[in-house]
């Protein structure tokens, strides 16, 4: 048997504390089922900022904005392209590690 790989942690000055941790959670998820780890993108990180800012400016909880329309709407215009996309959202827990629980046990994760 192999020794595991450390998880890669790409670390962003821009990132705040949950959000590095968001994406820790996230790449050690990616290594365990194959894949490569990600990346912080300065124009998605600004499109995730702006839909959090504004679902708390505007007192709901939906992956459709009254603002931006739907996420991919606003990831286009704040100049994010990619082959294929989606998302998370999540309120309420106490920690990452307890929402990437929940978003793991969910289906298409």
């Amino acid at each position: 048997m192999q020794p595991s790989q450390p998880v890669e942690k790409p670390q962003n000055a821009n990132a705040s504390e949950t959000e590095q941790s968001v994406l820790d959670f996230t790449n050690a998820e990616r290594v365990k089922a194959g894949l490569k780890p990600l990346q912080i993108d300065a124009a998605l990180q600004k499109s995730v900022k702006q839909k959090s800012a504004n679902m708390a400016t505007n007192n709901y909880f939906s992956h459709t904005s009254p603002t931006y329309g739907f996420p991919f709407e606003q990831m286009r215009a704040n100049g994010v392209t990619y082959r294929s996309a989606g998302g998370n959202i999540a309120k309420g827990y106490p920690h990452v590690q307890a929402v990437g629980a929940r978003w793991m046990d969910s289906a298409g994760y």
